[in-house]
C-alpha cells in the first residue's frame, strides 16, 4: 500500500501501512435511512450513513 489512507480488509481486519486499523467506530453511521432522499439534481443524500471519520495517523 502506497498511502497511509489507503485501507486492505484481508478478510479479519482492515489495516494501512501503518498498522493502523479501522472498524465501524471510524463511521458516523453503518445504518442506512430507507428509502433514501435525493437532491433537487436527483443525487441521493446519504446523511451519515457510512460518514468517514478518520483515524489519527
Amino acid at each position: 500500500m502506497e498511502s497511509n489512507s489507503n485501507y486492505l480488509f484481508d478478510g479479519d481486519v482492515s489495516e494501512n501501512k501503518k498498522s493502523i486499523q479501522i472498524n465501524e467506530q471510524h463511521f458516523r453511521s453503518l445504518h442506512p435511512q430507507l428509502p433514501y432522499k435525493r437532491d433537487e439534481n436527483g443525487d441521493i443524500i446519504w446523511g451519515d450513513f457510512l460518514y468517514w471519520i478518520p483515524p489519527a495517523i
